[in-house]
């Protein structure tokens, strides 16, 4: 979106109306199996890294080793060395072998020799050996026995279903993709994180009404198609949204106030009424940020606290309206709900800049890009007016460094003209986000980057195949 291309609602859409579902998006694939397979002189350890001395290199027992994902052997190695002389020079043997669901191991007994020998598979909890989780592994299989001179072979179960199933590759690049317009994923939350949830909206007839089935949708990420249960917020399929409503309540916005307030009041009630399981919080801002209500999920709860907001004060252009943000994304949201942000205001930010115009940087440590990062993992609507449609390259100069339409440009968000005639159309858009939004949750893998791209690729009956890219950070 260009620094003037913005939504100035004149009607609104409504809440949307649908077929809720829920189900598995097309190419699902299995949660990625790890394993390690030891082969070892003696007996099995039945936990390891319980205490430094629970390894077998510690113990100078490993023979070899292979890491595994499904039935691809992805790493191995020998350890023959580190075996004290007289086991050394008693075995030989063939790399690990892993096929139809076991791993196998054979290897020879020299002449006069007798040995006790093991073959152990634990499971793993990412794809990579580390010390540090190594007590996080668990013992699966295990075969032991006593081996006089000749060929032998020791053979286990490996954890894996079947074997395990290698995860599938995205089947198509996502840096080559074309990205559509009509897919907006409008966030991604990920605080509990293996579980991540995806919230995005496809902008067509059938996208709106809800009536995409669930293997319409793909999602990869890092490469490979994910396991993804869809659900549709739409009448009927549900969801869960936990909304904050951060207003300015300056003088300045006397005009706008008793209008914003009883809009929200209707908005709260008419999602209240549908099925999405909603909360809200109010926050209300000058140079200074209040917590007028912490989530809830009464209405009535939210109109006594929207009862107390009377606009006043203020004065200055500038408010504190990034503080507020960030106070926003404080709250205790529920974990898989969408994180729901609406930004009302007519004035730019504070920041953290000596040098910005007209501005006290005393009230605030926060600049615009650190309001962009606080807003990773939440839908960021922001209402505001268009001042650089009324004042042009001076407010863009000027005041842009605390300009919301240009925060929600940059967060990939909605901005929406609090100018517009009619204020109640404002938040039927708002609705229509929520009640319109399919909901795409998978399990990720723990190894890999902290950093994760994520390709939804939607099948609409009218305008085809459609792509749509995003990227998150892993919590540490």
């Amino acid at each position: 979106m260009r620094r003037r291309d913005y939504v100035r609602l004149l009607g609104g859409t409504g809440a949307a109306a649908g077929l809720g579902l829920a189900g598995t998006g097309v190419g699902a694939a299995a949660e990625p199996c790890y394993y390690q397979v030891d082969f070892v002189a003696g007996e099995v350890e039945e936990q390891l890294g319980e205490s430094d001395d629970d390894f077998y290199g510690a113990q100078e027992r490993l023979i070899q080793y292979a890491l595994g994902e499904g039935s691809e052997v992805t790493h191995r190695d020998t350890w023959i060395n580190s075996l004290d002389t007289e086991t050394r020079r008693a075995v030989t043997s063939d790399p690990i072998a892993v096929e139809g669901g076991t791993a196998s191991v054979s290897f020879t007994v020299a002449d006069g020799a007798e040995l006790s020998l093991s073959l152990a598979v634990y499971s793993m909890p990412a794809s990579t050996f580390s010390f540090d989780t190594a007590d996080d592994q668990e013992l699966t299989d295990s075969a032991t026995g006593t081996f006089g001179p000749g060929e032998h072979t020791l053979e286990v179960t490996l954890p894996c279903e079947d074997g395990g199933e290698e995860r599938v590759e995205c089947p198509v690049d996502p840096a080559e993709v074309t990205e559509s317009d009509l897919v907006d994923l409008l966030s991604v939350e990920s605080s509990s994180f293996p579980e991540v949830s995806v919230f995005a909206r496809v902008l067509t007839d059938a996208g709106d009404a809800g009536d995409l089935p669930a293997d319409a949708f793909e999602v990869c990420e890092s490469g490979y198609v994910q396991d993804a249960s869809v659900s549709s917020s739409t009448t009927g399929g549900g969801g869960a949204a936990d909304i904050v409503f951060v207003l300015d309540d300056t003088g300045s916005m006397g005009s706008f106030i008793e209008g914003v307030l009883d809009n929200i009041r209707t908005f709260a009630n008419d999602l209240d009424s549908g099925d999405i399981d909603s909360r809200y919080a109010l926050i209300t801002f000058k140079d200074d940020v209040e917590l007028d209500q912490e989530f809830t999920g009464d209405v009535a709860t939210l109109e006594a606290a929207l009862d107390d907001v009377v606009a006043s004060g203020g004065g200055d252009f500038r408010e504190n309206d990034f503080e507020a943000v960030e106070r926003a994304t404080e709250l205790d949201y529920r974990p898989g709900a969408q994180r729901v942000v609406v930004d009302i205001t007519d004035a730019a930010a504070q920041v953290d800049d000596p040098d910005a115009y007209s501005n006290d940087e005393s009230v605030t440590d926060l600049t615009m890009a650190d309001v962009e990062s606080l807003l990773a993992g939440y839908t960021y609507i922001a209402v505001s007016r268009d001042f650089s449609e009324e004042y042009g390259d001076f407010y863009d100069d000027y005041y842009g460094d605390g300009d919301k339409q240009v925060l929600a440009e940059n967060v990939g968000g909605t901005w929406i003209d609090l100018d517009s005639p009619d204020f109640s159309a404002v938040l039927e858009e708002i609705s229509g986000i929520l009640t319109s939004t399919y909901t795409l949750t998978y399990t990720a893998a723990t190894d890999g980057d902290a950093e994760r791209t994520v390709l939804v690729r939607v099948e609409d009956p009218v305008e085809g195949t459609l792509y749509r890219t995003l990227t998150y950070t892993v919590p540490s």
